[in-house]
């Protein structure tokens, strides 16, 4: 059963990742590895460093658990009320963010790229500030995403991203021309907004009716963000890992933060089809074996055999392929022959991320499931801190490659640590 609804929303992801993978052979092609392309990157980096805070990565979890909670032993209005408020409550307060972010966008991008001047930073800010409304679609569709899941629509919600970066790759091409890299900053809002609305649709077809309740003191609510919270400074805290990286590459030579990004992208490719997508059923799935006050045992042991078995092939094949990966994908337009070069010694030293990435999405989940949002802040945190004394420590010796090997070091680490926590905790059950 597990293997199943994991084969639907890698299905779904798969095809989804295919148009992201897409998107950036477009952007690789229109901008390489220009100014233009640093500028883009900072700026989406900014609105998207908040999105785990609102969004997939502790909004969903934190909300499943209760869902699931309401559904099972609740009734269907008792649990639709307590997801409409949460999804108002969510809308104002990324409403009020990106409020907030389109008017101190100087500040940030000084923050997150302090090595860029002239041009270059305000161009990165310009594109911010269109950038930042995206925050509000992608908040509200992990509510949206959240109900699907638990519904077992997990082929749907992996490939609602899609039609995100079908925005960004039609707008990037079509405007081009007119509006250079403000068309793809153009598209990312347009396609958040689809993504938002293909997820609408399909849980309007399951019978789910918004409607509008504005309740920030609501019991429910509180608690999920109580769940929430430790989740949210826990990513926060991570993201301080891309601001490092971010800031250390802005002062390297113009590229090296567009090297790094590509490179990610890749490593995200199976990183989403097979991590993501385990997680993403683990979570719904036990919360509901542990609703019903059953162990998940066998959920818990199957997920992991299931990610080592497929990721570490995957691995070992993107360490030993890595440049041809990269000129056979990126490898034209604007997109030179220097830059493959670069490109695929990041991927290098990226590629046991996505071991580390993989399993650590699948066991936070697992905790996530159990209602425990702690653990895995506070082995989050000790990430952080390998991550930062690797970075700093190896930045004069590797150049940009040691950003990508202290993101590899981190995220192993984050993944044993979290394994040898849960096993005790099994252990005691």
């Amino acid at each position: 059963m597990l293997v199943k609804k994991v084969s639907g929303f890698a299905l779904g992801t798969s095809i989804s990742r295919i148009f992201g993978l897409l998107r950036e052979m477009v952007l690789a092609h229109l901008f390489g590895a220009t100014m233009y392309m640093d500028a883009f990157r900072v700026a989406f980096n900014i609105p998207n460093l908040l999105r785990d805070e609102l969004a997939e990565g502790s909004l969903t979890p934190s909300f499943i658990p209760i869902y699931s909670e309401h559904s099972e032993k609740g009734s269907g209005g008792e649990a639709g009320r307590f997801a409409s408020i949460v999804i108002t409550n969510f809308f104002f307060i990324a409403l009020l963010i990106s409020i907030i972010g389109i008017a101190v966008a100087p500040f940030l991008v000084k923050v997150i790229a302090f090595g860029f001047t002239g041009d270059k930073f305000s161009l990165t800010v310009y594109l911010t500030r269109i950038i930042f409304p995206f925050l509000i679609f992608v908040s509200i569709s992990a509510i949206f995403m959240g109900i699907l899941n638990y519904r077992g629509r997990f082929f749907t919600t992996g490939v609602a991203p899609v039609f995100f970066n079908i925005g960004i790759i039609a707008f990037s091409w079509l405007l081009y021309r007119k509006i250079g890299v403000t068309g793809a900053a153009i598209g990312i809002v347009i396609g958040g907004f689809l993504h938002l609305l293909y997820q609408i649709i399909w849980t309007t077809k399951d019978g789910f009716h918004f409607k509008p309740e504005l309740n920030l003191v609501h019991p429910e609510f509180l608690r999920v963000v109580k769940i929430m919270f430790p989740i949210a400074i826990g990513f926060a805290a991570g993201k301080i890992n891309t601001i490092v990286n971010t800031l250390i590459a802005s002062f390297l030579e113009t590229g090296s933060i567009s090297y790094l990004n590509y490179s990610y992208r890749l490593v995200q490719l199976p990183v989403g089809i097979i991590g993501v997508a385990i997680a993403n059923v683990v979570l719904p799935t036990l919360s509901r074996e542990l609703s019903q006050e059953r162990s998940g045992t066998d959920i818990i042991k199957n997920s992991v055999k299931l990610t080592i078995s497929v990721i570490v092939p995957l691995t070992i094949l993107f360490f030993l392929l890595s440049n041809f990966i990269v000129k056979l994908l990126y490898e034209h337009g604007n997109f030179t022959a220097n830059d493959t070069l670069f490109t695929a010694s990041c991927l290098k030293f990226y590629s046991p991320a996505i071991i580390g990435f993989s399993l650590s999405r699948v066991f936070a989940s697992i905790f996530y499931s159990m209602k425990d949002s702690k653990t895995p802040f506070f082995v989050g945190l000790v990430a952080v801190a390998i991550n930062l004394i690797f970075a700093l420590s190896l930045k004069d010796i590797l150049g940009v490659n040691a950003l990508a090997l202290a993101v590899s070091i981190s995220s192993c680490s984050n993944a044993l640590i979290l394994f040898f926590l849960l096993k005790k905790r099994i252990r005691k059950v």
